[in-house]
């Protein structure tokens, strides 16, 4: 980071600005030891300006320095013990690494004072999420979404609520808005269609990836045929909804050569696991191999897929 001159009068105001301009161009270089010294000129200019601390914390959190994060959070916290950022970021710490108890903590003190704070809502709904209580964590997001409707975050969690209630319409819509609320601008075309191609390429390697695990484990005897066909049957379930709504999301016209690829690669997929239901009901090994070439032409269909849109 460039440093003040010596033995000149300086701006402080300007000198301070142009530290947080430098640090926000190294963090988006992804040049974060430069950031860092950037923001601690900031720091030292205005000590009680507590965003350059905030935003530090969060580089330092970047670079896995947790226990700098924490420090910084905690220097902040002396100009103003009630300050709701800082305690926000403090609980996304604790929640990062573990400390649930701790960040419930930070999230109660938030709420005492502002009840109705979006970050501290998201932030004890992912709380609830990871201690597998996925309805709980719902009611906090959309209690979130609903005190700051320009809040990003609540969006980004409700997307993956529906998503992994193979709910992919309503994860779609919270996508879109996410993204929207995120560039602070309405998406282009291209922009929409890349967030329903990143679904539909997120669920379907979802499906390969169970699919596979479950035949690893069963050739290994980790689970027995039963479990294996239940996994099968959960993989259909998932693959068979998202061929359901891919097939009324098409997009712009000029989108639909593209989409086709996708949809081809879902459809095969969602074959490929019908046949293997159908060797497990009926034993016919034909079923398998039918099932494995689908598989094979699967993922050659999303390889295109994939590749028209990079292109976007």
């Amino acid at each position: 980071a460039r440093v003040p001159s010596a033995g000149k009068t300086h701006n402080i105001d300007a000198e301070f600005d142009g530290f947080l301009k430098q640090a926000d161009d190294y963090i988006a270089a992804k040049d974060m030891p430069n950031a860092v010294m950037a923001l601690r000129w900031a720091i030292n200019l205005k000590p009680d300006k507590l965003g350059p601390r905030i935003k530090l914390a969060e580089v330092y959190s970047h670079m896995g320095l947790v226990q700098r994060a924490l420090d910084e959070c905690g220097r902040a916290l002396i100009f103003n013990p009630n300050d709701l950022p800082v305690h926000n970021m403090l609980a996304r710490l604790y929640l990062a690494n573990g400390a649930v108890s701790r960040a419930a903590d930070e999230c109660r003190i938030i709420l005492k004072i502002d009840p109705k704070n979006s970050d501290a809502l998201v932030n004890m709904g992912d709380i609830q999420w990871n201690q597998r209580k996925p309805d709980d964590a719902l009611k906090l997001y959309l209690e979130a979404s609903a005190h700051a409707p320009e809040n990003p975050h609540p969006h980004e969690r409700l997307e993956k609520y529906y998503f992994a209630k193979k709910q992919y319409g309503p994860a779609l819509r919270h996508a879109f808005l996410a993204r929207q609320l995120a560039a602070g601008k309405g998406l282009s075309t291209a922009a929409q269609y890349k967030v329903l191609a990143r679904m539909i390429q997120d669920e379907f390697a979802i499906v390969l990836g169970r699919l596979d695990a479950a035949d690893a484990d069963y050739r290994k005897k980790i689970i027995n045929r039963g479990d294996y066909y239940s996994e099968c049957k959960d993989a259909d379930a998932r693959i068979d909804a998202l061929a359901d709504m891919i097939s009324a999301e098409s997009g712009p016209a000029y989108f639909k050569e593209i989409h086709w690829h996708g949809v081809l690669a879902v459809s095969l997929l969602s074959q490929a696991t019908g046949n293997m239901l159908a060797y497990f009901e009926t034993d016919k090994i034909e079923r398998r191999d039918e099932a494995d070439l689908l598989i094979t032409e699967a993922k050659s269909e999303m390889g295109l897929y994939t590749k028209a849109v990079k292109k976007l």
